[in-house]
């Protein structure tokens, strides 16, 4: 594929592990949300408001870096960048111990929100210039998966009760220092800056089409972080103990690996409209297992394929986005748009849940994703039959 063999002649080849790794901490900040914010109350005793706030500035101060990202991305060194960026999250977990109350937990949480703004636009950037785009998001989405189950199942049993947030923040601190050594195993910087021979125009050569996926994106997760916001909540209309949420929880984080994992392995061998018809059909899934036997059995299958079936999809959706965005600005904003629509999906979930019901979250889920989808597949034909380079990744 053109597209791909530019690619291939412009990338100095960075280490997939040094991407994976790198992507997993910048994401971190975002993946950990629910804990990190527990230990805030339980360490600060803070109220509902509080907290509330804490994650509002936390996640405006990343939409704001991810968002700008577009204008400064390819304009700076990427592994300085990236290294600034964990030296500030390095700092905000220093500010975190000495905190002493809500202002010294705020301005931590802005810092937080900055740094993952800092190290995860490039990084993604640069996973959408690999040969192998479908492949590396897969390994990368893994990573996150994997580093944020780790930290989800081990920090609240071993760390948070023994030194409560001090610990928490040690622990982020190590984190965060190893990602150091992964530095120089990353690019420089996007194709027209390692190269001078290169030839790669600088902007987007399909912009509106990488818009329409970045809203495909955004309306995707508008269903998902609807349901997954919302889970504890749902177990709890289910009548489950507080200890079989945490067991399905805890499951649904170890197998969700397993989706990108396979869409890593799978690679070029499927179609990105095939394997969003996939990931659908697993949502189908899980909303009929919910829907259908509203217990423990179903209950937990449920959350396990929810987490596969999204997992699976993401990295075909990042690669549908690259592909339509050489310049790599607009790859770099796939996580704002995430991150839009993820605040859609809990607002209007908490409406819904109050409202219509619970039954409400799963036929948004399916809605949502089914509008998504049919965006991203009419992008893919409307690209091959325009300039001969569809979205698919044969």
């Amino acid at each position: 594929m053109e597209l791909n063999a530019k690619r291939n002649s412009t990338t100095r080849n960075p280490s997939r592990i040094a991407l994976s790794y790198t992507a997993a901490i910048g994401a971190l900040y975002f993946n950990i949300q629910p804990v990190l914010l527990g230990s805030f109350v339980e360490s600060f005793a803070l109220n509902e408001q509080q907290v509330g706030g804490l994650s509002a500035i936390g996640l405006l101060s990343a939409f704001v870096g991810l968002g700008s990202s577009y204008f400064w991305v390819r304009k700076v060194n990427w592994q300085r960048i990236i290294a600034f960026g964990i030296l500030v999250n390095l700092f905000a977990t220093i500010v975190l111990y000495l905190a002493t109350g809500y202002i010294g937990v705020a301005f931590s949480s802005v810092l937080l929100g900055a740094g993952m703004a800092l190290i995860y636009a490039p990084v993604l950037v640069a996973l959408g210039f690999t040969p192998n785009p479908v492949k590396s998001f897969g390994i990368a989405i893994t990573g996150m998966v994997l580093l944020a189950g780790a930290t989800v199942l081990f920090v609240p049993i071993f760390i948070v009760p023994q030194w409560g947030s001090d610990g928490f923040a040690g622990f982020l601190f190590f984190v965060f220092a190893v990602g150091l050594a992964f530095v120089r195993g990353l690019p420089i910087g996007a194709p027209n800056i390692t190269s001078e021979t290169s030839t790669t125009n600088t902007q987007s050569k399909h912009p509106k089409l990488a818009a329409l996926c970045l809203a495909a994106t955004a309306v995707y997760f508008i269903g998902i972080n609807a349901n997954w916001s919302f889970f504890e909540i749902i177990g709890e209309f289910f009548r489950l103990s507080e200890q079989d949420i945490s067991y399905a929880l805890a499951s649904s984080l170890a197998f969700g690996g397993l989706g990108s994992a396979v869409a890593a392995l799978i690679n070029r061998r499927i179609s990105i409209p095939v394997a969003l018809t996939v990931s659908a059909l697993g949502l189908l899934v899980y909303a009929l297992l919910m829907m259908l036997w509203p217990n423990i059995i179903g209950f937990a299958f449920g959350v396990v394929i929810f987490n596969i079936a999204w997992n699976f999809s993401l990295p075909f959706q990042m690669e549908a986005v690259a592909a339509c965005d050489e310049s790599g600005r607009f790859v770099a904003l796939i996580p704002a748009g995430q991150m839009i629509g993820g605040a859609l999906g809990a607002g209007v979930a908490g409406f819904l849940f109050m409202a219509p019901g619970v039954t409400a979250l799963y036929l948004l889920l399916i809605l949502s994703s089914a509008i998504a989808f049919v965006i991203f597949a009419w992008v893919n034909r409307k690209l091959q039959r325009s300039l001969s380079v569809g979205l698919t990744t044969d």
